[in-house]
Protein backbone atom coordinates (compact mmCIF):
# COMPACT_ATOMS: atom_id res chain seq x y z
CA UNK A 1 0.00 0.00 0.00
CA UNK A 2 1.42 2.98 -0.03
CA UNK A 3 1.13 0.25 1.50
CA UNK A 4 0.83 -1.18 1.73
CA UNK A 5 2.89 1.43 3.10
CA UNK A 6 2.92 4.88 1.84
CA UNK A 7 5.13 3.74 2.01
CA UNK A 8 4.51 4.42 0.06
CA UNK A 9 4.15 6.09 -0.06
CA UNK A 10 6.06 4.47 1.14
CA UNK A 11 8.20 7.24 0.68
CA UNK A 12 11.78 6.89 1.62
CA UNK A 13 13.57 10.09 0.73
CA UNK A 14 16.06 9.46 -1.99
CA UNK A 15 18.70 11.52 -0.22
CA UNK A 16 18.31 11.55 3.53
CA UNK A 17 20.98 14.18 3.94
CA UNK A 18 18.99 16.64 1.79
CA UNK A 19 15.62 16.06 3.39
CA UNK A 20 14.42 19.66 3.25
CA UNK A 21 15.23 20.02 -0.44
CA UNK A 22 13.53 16.76 -1.29
CA UNK A 23 10.37 17.88 0.47
CA UNK A 24 10.22 21.06 -1.63
CA UNK A 25 10.72 19.27 -4.95
CA UNK A 26 7.96 16.78 -5.63
CA UNK A 27 7.32 14.43 -8.51
CA UNK A 28 4.61 15.71 -10.88
CA UNK A 29 1.59 13.55 -11.56
CA UNK A 30 2.60 11.38 -14.53
CA UNK A 31 1.12 11.95 -17.96
CA UNK A 32 -0.11 8.46 -18.76
CA UNK A 33 -0.57 7.22 -22.34
CA UNK A 34 -4.10 7.05 -23.68
CA UNK A 35 -3.83 3.35 -24.47
CA UNK A 36 -2.31 0.40 -22.67
CA UNK A 37 0.34 1.19 -20.05
CA UNK A 38 3.21 -1.31 -20.19
CA UNK A 39 5.02 -2.03 -16.94
CA UNK A 40 8.30 -3.94 -16.56
CA UNK A 41 8.34 -6.57 -13.82
CA UNK A 42 11.13 -8.14 -11.77
CA UNK A 43 10.86 -10.97 -9.25
CA UNK A 44 13.46 -10.62 -6.50
CA UNK A 45 14.02 -13.94 -4.73
CA UNK A 46 15.37 -14.86 -1.32
CA UNK A 47 16.04 -18.61 -1.52
CA UNK A 48 15.66 -18.95 2.27
CA UNK A 49 11.99 -17.99 2.27
CA UNK A 50 8.79 -19.61 0.92
CA UNK A 51 7.76 -18.64 -2.60
CA UNK A 52 4.76 -18.48 -4.85
CA UNK A 53 4.72 -20.81 -7.85
CA UNK A 54 4.97 -19.50 -11.40
CA UNK A 55 1.21 -20.08 -11.76
CA UNK A 56 0.56 -17.97 -8.64
CA UNK A 57 2.78 -15.15 -9.88
CA UNK A 58 0.92 -15.18 -13.20
CA UNK A 59 -2.41 -15.01 -11.36
CA UNK A 60 -1.11 -12.17 -9.17
CA UNK A 61 -0.28 -10.08 -12.24
CA UNK A 62 -3.52 -10.94 -14.02
CA UNK A 63 -5.53 -9.98 -10.94
CA UNK A 64 -3.67 -6.67 -10.83
CA UNK A 65 -4.34 -6.04 -14.52
CA UNK A 66 -8.07 -6.60 -14.07
CA UNK A 67 -8.13 -4.65 -10.81
CA UNK A 68 -6.53 -1.56 -12.32
CA UNK A 69 -9.16 -1.61 -15.06
CA UNK A 70 -12.01 -2.03 -12.55
CA UNK A 71 -10.91 0.49 -9.93
CA UNK A 72 -9.01 3.08 -11.98
CA UNK A 73 -10.38 2.66 -15.50
CA UNK A 74 -6.94 2.15 -17.03
CA UNK A 75 -5.49 -0.67 -19.11
CA UNK A 76 -2.09 -2.08 -18.19
CA UNK A 77 0.05 -4.97 -19.33
CA UNK A 78 3.16 -6.50 -17.84
CA UNK A 79 6.40 -7.43 -19.52
CA UNK A 80 7.90 -10.89 -19.15
CA UNK A 81 9.02 -11.38 -15.58
CA UNK A 82 12.78 -10.98 -14.95
CA UNK A 83 14.23 -13.01 -12.05
CA UNK A 84 16.86 -11.55 -9.73
CA UNK A 85 18.49 -12.75 -6.50
CA UNK A 86 17.98 -10.52 -3.49
CA UNK A 87 21.69 -10.50 -2.64
CA UNK A 88 22.55 -9.37 -6.16
CA UNK A 89 20.08 -6.49 -5.95
CA UNK A 90 21.33 -5.35 -2.55
CA UNK A 91 24.95 -5.49 -3.73
CA UNK A 92 24.10 -2.70 -6.17
CA UNK A 93 23.93 -0.27 -3.25
CA UNK A 94 27.35 1.28 -2.75
CA UNK A 95 29.02 1.29 0.66
CA UNK A 96 28.29 5.02 0.96
CA UNK A 97 24.63 4.51 0.10
CA UNK A 98 24.32 1.64 2.57
CA UNK A 99 25.86 3.79 5.29
CA UNK A 100 23.39 6.57 4.55
CA UNK A 101 20.42 4.20 4.59
CA UNK A 102 21.57 2.46 7.75
CA UNK A 103 21.70 5.81 9.53
CA UNK A 104 17.93 6.03 9.11
CA UNK A 105 17.21 2.55 10.52
CA UNK A 106 16.22 1.97 14.15
CA UNK A 107 18.40 -0.97 15.19
CA UNK A 108 15.91 -3.40 16.71
CA UNK A 109 18.14 -6.39 15.99
CA UNK A 110 20.77 -5.44 18.59
CA UNK A 111 18.57 -3.24 20.77
CA UNK A 112 20.64 -0.11 20.11
CA UNK A 113 17.87 1.98 18.57
CA UNK A 114 17.32 5.57 19.73
CA UNK A 115 13.85 5.69 21.32
CA UNK A 116 13.74 9.49 21.67
CA UNK A 117 14.63 9.97 18.01
CA UNK A 118 12.06 7.37 17.00
CA UNK A 119 9.26 9.04 18.95
CA UNK A 120 10.03 12.41 17.36
CA UNK A 121 9.98 10.77 13.92
CA UNK A 122 6.62 9.19 14.67
CA UNK A 123 5.03 12.51 15.62
CA UNK A 124 6.35 14.13 12.45
CA UNK A 125 5.66 11.18 10.17
CA UNK A 126 2.05 10.30 10.88
CA UNK A 127 0.94 13.88 10.28
CA UNK A 128 2.88 14.58 7.13
CA UNK A 129 0.20 13.58 4.59
CA UNK A 130 -2.53 15.62 6.32
CA UNK A 131 -4.63 12.48 6.90
CA UNK A 132 -7.47 13.02 9.33
CA UNK A 133 -6.24 12.28 12.88
CA UNK A 134 -9.58 10.95 14.13
CA UNK A 135 -9.88 8.63 11.13
CA UNK A 136 -6.40 7.25 11.83
CA UNK A 137 -7.18 6.72 15.52
CA UNK A 138 -10.45 4.94 14.74
CA UNK A 139 -8.63 2.78 12.20
CA UNK A 140 -5.89 1.57 14.57
CA UNK A 141 -7.63 1.51 17.96
CA UNK A 142 -8.80 -2.16 17.81
CA UNK A 143 -5.23 -3.37 17.16
CA UNK A 144 -3.17 -1.38 19.65
CA UNK A 145 -1.24 -3.21 22.37
CA UNK A 146 -1.51 -0.38 24.90
CA UNK A 147 -4.26 2.13 25.82
CA UNK A 148 -4.43 5.42 23.97
CA UNK A 149 -3.90 8.33 26.39
CA UNK A 150 -5.46 11.06 24.24
CA UNK A 151 -6.47 12.13 20.75
CA UNK A 152 -3.28 13.85 19.62
CA UNK A 153 -0.38 13.01 17.32
CA UNK A 154 1.83 12.67 20.40
CA UNK A 155 -0.48 10.24 22.19
CA UNK A 156 -1.03 8.24 19.02
CA UNK A 157 2.72 8.13 18.38
CA UNK A 158 3.44 6.70 21.84
CA UNK A 159 1.04 3.79 21.54
CA UNK A 160 1.91 3.10 17.90
CA UNK A 161 5.61 2.98 18.71
CA UNK A 162 4.97 0.50 21.53
CA UNK A 163 2.81 -1.71 19.29
CA UNK A 164 5.25 -1.50 16.39
CA UNK A 165 8.28 -2.61 18.40
CA UNK A 166 6.48 -5.34 20.33
CA UNK A 167 5.16 -7.03 17.19
CA UNK A 168 8.40 -6.56 15.26
CA UNK A 169 10.34 -8.34 18.01
CA UNK A 170 7.93 -11.25 17.64
CA UNK A 171 8.95 -11.54 13.99
CA UNK A 172 12.62 -11.35 14.93
CA UNK A 173 12.14 -14.47 17.07
CA UNK A 174 10.47 -16.61 14.38
CA UNK A 175 12.45 -19.43 12.78
CA UNK A 176 12.19 -21.09 9.38
CA UNK A 177 11.92 -24.82 8.75
CA UNK A 178 15.70 -25.04 8.42
CA UNK A 179 16.17 -23.52 11.88
CA UNK A 180 17.38 -20.15 10.59
CA UNK A 181 15.86 -16.86 11.73
CA UNK A 182 13.05 -15.41 9.62
CA UNK A 183 14.73 -12.01 10.06
CA UNK A 184 18.47 -12.62 10.09
CA UNK A 185 21.36 -10.14 10.24
CA UNK A 186 21.24 -9.33 6.52
CA UNK A 187 19.52 -6.02 5.63
CA UNK A 188 17.06 -7.67 3.23
CA UNK A 189 14.12 -7.08 5.59
CA UNK A 190 14.76 -3.33 5.77
CA UNK A 191 12.17 -1.00 4.30
CA UNK A 192 14.78 1.73 3.84
CA UNK A 193 16.48 -0.26 1.09
CA UNK A 194 13.32 -1.36 -0.72
CA UNK A 195 12.01 2.20 -0.56
CA UNK A 196 15.26 3.63 -1.99
CA UNK A 197 15.40 1.93 -5.39
CA UNK A 198 16.23 5.33 -6.85
CA UNK A 199 19.72 4.88 -5.43
CA UNK A 200 20.33 1.96 -7.80
CA UNK A 201 17.98 3.02 -10.61
CA UNK A 202 16.39 -0.41 -10.83
CA UNK A 203 14.80 -0.42 -14.32
CA UNK A 204 11.38 -1.86 -13.38
CA UNK A 205 8.00 -0.36 -12.64
CA UNK A 206 6.94 -3.40 -10.59
CA UNK A 207 9.04 -5.49 -8.20
CA UNK A 208 7.61 -8.61 -6.60
CA UNK A 209 9.62 -10.28 -3.86
CA UNK A 210 9.18 -13.20 -1.47
CA UNK A 211 11.29 -11.32 1.07
CA UNK A 212 9.55 -10.34 4.32
CA UNK A 213 9.91 -6.56 4.68
CA UNK A 214 9.56 -5.76 8.38
CA UNK A 215 11.53 -3.06 10.15
CA UNK A 216 11.43 0.30 11.91
CA UNK A 217 12.93 3.57 10.69
CA UNK A 218 13.36 7.16 11.75
CA UNK A 219 11.33 8.28 8.70
CA UNK A 220 8.00 7.71 6.93
CA UNK A 221 5.86 6.19 9.65
CA UNK A 222 2.45 4.88 8.64
CA UNK A 223 -0.22 3.91 11.16
CA UNK A 224 -1.32 0.81 9.25
CA UNK A 225 2.23 -0.55 9.08
CA UNK A 226 2.94 0.23 12.74
CA UNK A 227 0.03 -1.84 14.07
CA UNK A 228 1.33 -4.91 12.24
CA UNK A 229 4.86 -4.56 13.63
CA UNK A 230 6.41 -2.68 10.73
CA UNK A 231 5.44 -5.31 8.16
CA UNK A 232 5.28 -3.77 4.70
CA UNK A 233 3.03 -5.50 2.20
CA UNK A 234 3.75 -3.04 -0.56
CA UNK A 235 5.65 0.10 -1.38
CA UNK A 236 5.38 2.79 -4.01
CA UNK A 237 8.57 4.79 -4.19
CA UNK A 238 10.23 7.28 -6.47
CA UNK A 239 12.77 5.75 -8.85
CA UNK A 240 14.48 7.58 -11.71
CA UNK A 241 15.22 4.26 -13.40
CA UNK A 242 11.53 3.50 -13.94
CA UNK A 243 8.92 4.85 -16.32
CA UNK A 244 6.86 7.55 -14.62
CA UNK A 245 9.79 7.83 -12.16
CA UNK A 246 8.31 5.43 -9.61
CA UNK A 247 8.23 1.73 -8.77
CA UNK A 248 5.71 -0.46 -6.94
CA UNK A 249 7.04 -3.23 -4.69
CA UNK A 250 4.89 -6.08 -3.35
CA UNK A 251 6.07 -8.67 -0.82
CA UNK A 252 4.35 -12.05 -1.13
CA UNK A 253 5.52 -13.24 2.30
CA UNK A 254 2.57 -11.82 4.30
CA UNK A 255 0.21 -13.78 2.03
CA UNK A 256 1.99 -17.15 2.20
CA UNK A 257 4.20 -17.10 5.31
CA UNK A 258 3.26 -19.71 7.90
CA UNK A 259 5.16 -18.51 10.97
CA UNK A 260 3.17 -17.85 14.14
CA UNK A 261 3.49 -14.05 14.05
CA UNK A 262 2.31 -13.76 10.44
CA UNK A 263 -0.62 -16.12 10.91
CA UNK A 264 -1.71 -14.23 14.02
CA UNK A 265 -1.87 -10.98 12.05
CA UNK A 266 -3.88 -12.80 9.35
CA UNK A 267 -6.45 -13.72 11.99
CA UNK A 268 -5.00 -17.26 12.04
CA UNK A 269 -6.19 -17.76 8.49
CA UNK A 270 -4.36 -19.80 5.88
CA UNK A 271 -5.02 -18.97 2.25
CA UNK A 272 -5.18 -21.35 -0.67
CA UNK A 273 -2.55 -20.77 -3.34
CA UNK A 274 -5.14 -19.10 -5.56
CA UNK A 275 -6.43 -16.85 -2.77
CA UNK A 276 -2.93 -15.73 -1.78
CA UNK A 277 -2.11 -14.82 -5.38
CA UNK A 278 -5.33 -12.87 -5.86
CA UNK A 279 -4.99 -10.97 -2.60
CA UNK A 280 -1.39 -10.07 -3.46
CA UNK A 281 -2.64 -8.94 -6.87
CA UNK A 282 -4.97 -6.46 -5.21
CA UNK A 283 -2.07 -5.24 -3.12
CA UNK A 284 -0.32 -4.43 -6.38
CA UNK A 285 -3.46 -2.59 -7.56
CA UNK A 286 -3.23 -0.51 -4.38
CA UNK A 287 0.42 0.33 -5.00
CA UNK A 288 -0.21 1.17 -8.64
CA UNK A 289 -2.88 3.61 -7.48
CA UNK A 290 -0.13 5.39 -5.58
CA UNK A 291 2.43 5.04 -8.37
CA UNK A 292 0.40 5.97 -11.44
CA UNK A 293 -2.25 8.30 -10.00
CA UNK A 294 -0.58 9.47 -6.77
CA UNK A 295 -3.70 8.52 -4.79
CA UNK A 296 -3.63 8.53 -1.01
CA UNK A 297 -5.20 6.44 1.77
CA UNK A 298 -8.94 7.01 2.36
CA UNK A 299 -8.79 5.53 5.88
CA UNK A 300 -11.95 3.67 6.85
CA UNK A 301 -13.58 3.73 3.40
CA UNK A 302 -13.72 -0.03 3.09
CA UNK A 303 -15.05 -0.03 -0.48
CA UNK A 304 -11.78 1.52 -1.65
CA UNK A 305 -8.83 -0.55 -2.79
CA UNK A 306 -6.72 2.38 -1.55
CA UNK A 307 -7.92 1.89 2.05
CA UNK A 308 -5.02 0.12 3.81
CA UNK A 309 -5.57 -3.48 4.88
CA UNK A 310 -6.07 -3.85 8.63
CA UNK A 311 -3.27 -6.00 10.05
CA UNK A 312 -2.98 -8.79 7.46
CA UNK A 313 -6.72 -9.49 7.14
CA UNK A 314 -6.59 -9.76 3.36
CA UNK A 315 -9.78 -11.77 2.87
CA UNK A 316 -11.92 -9.21 4.69
CA UNK A 317 -10.11 -6.37 2.92
CA UNK A 318 -10.71 -7.66 -0.60
CA UNK A 319 -14.29 -8.81 0.00
CA UNK A 320 -15.35 -5.25 0.86
CA UNK A 321 -14.11 -3.62 -2.36
CA UNK A 322 -16.65 -1.87 -4.56
CA UNK A 323 -15.26 0.29 -7.36
CA UNK A 324 -18.61 2.01 -7.95
CA UNK A 325 -18.73 3.07 -4.30
CA UNK A 326 -15.20 4.50 -4.38
CA UNK A 327 -14.67 6.50 -7.57
CA UNK A 328 -11.72 8.71 -8.42
CA UNK A 329 -12.48 12.01 -6.68
CA UNK A 330 -11.94 15.74 -7.21
CA UNK A 331 -10.57 16.17 -3.68
CA UNK A 332 -9.30 14.12 -0.77
CA UNK A 333 -7.23 10.95 -0.74
CA UNK A 334 -8.89 9.56 -3.91
CA UNK A 335 -7.89 12.62 -5.93
CA UNK A 336 -5.05 12.08 -8.43
CA UNK A 337 -2.02 13.98 -7.20
CA UNK A 338 -2.98 13.79 -3.50
CA UNK A 339 0.30 12.10 -2.56
CA UNK A 340 3.53 14.04 -3.03
CA UNK A 341 6.54 11.90 -3.91
CA UNK A 342 10.01 13.40 -3.56
CA UNK A 343 11.70 13.94 -6.91
CA UNK A 344 14.15 11.22 -7.94
CA UNK A 345 17.80 12.19 -7.96
CA UNK A 346 18.93 13.96 -11.11
CA UNK A 347 21.94 11.68 -11.43
CA UNK A 348 22.67 8.26 -10.09
CA UNK A 349 25.34 5.62 -10.68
Amino acid sequence: MLCARRHLIALVLSVLSSLALAQRQTLPLPVLPDGVIELRVAYVRNARLPEMTDAQLHLLLETARQGVREHFGREIKFSALVRLDVQDVFQRFTAAQAKELNSGIYDFKTGRGDDARLRKAYVQGIGRHKDNLDDQIDYVRPYLLAPLAGRSYEALSDVLMHTHLARLRQFRGQRLADGGLLIDDQPYNEYMYWGSLDFIRLPYEVVITNQLIASVEYYDHEVHSAIRGGVTNGIATQNGGARFSATSVVSTYPFIGDDVATKELRGNESHTGEEAAKYAGYMLVHELGHQLLHLGHPFGRKACVMNPVELLRFRVWVNQFSAKDCPIAASGAMMPGFVKFPMPKAANP
